[in-house]
């Protein structure tokens, strides 16, 4: 049974090249996902913040809808 497996990271090169290289070692159906949090969110932590829901662009907001994958890296 092939598994779909999401990988998150904030695309930096050590981060993806580790997300993606378990994600591919795990499944043959791989989608990187760029977490790209915009201003005023990149400056402050998100917890608790007005509007923290739509930090990570609409990139992940799409994402947050079916079809699920089996597994987020």
């Amino acid at each position: 049974m092939a598994r779909s497996v999401l990988t998150l990271s904030d695309g930096h090169a050590g981060n993806a090249n580790q997300a993606g290289a378990l994600a591919a070692a795990l499944s043959d159906t791989v989608e990187p996902l760029v977490l790209a949090p915009r201003a005023p969110w990149r400056w402050l932590a998100p917890r608790g913040v007005l509007g923290a829901g739509h930090a990570l662009g609409a990139a992940f907001a799409a994402r947050l809808h079916a079809p699920w994958p089996d597994l987020v890296i």
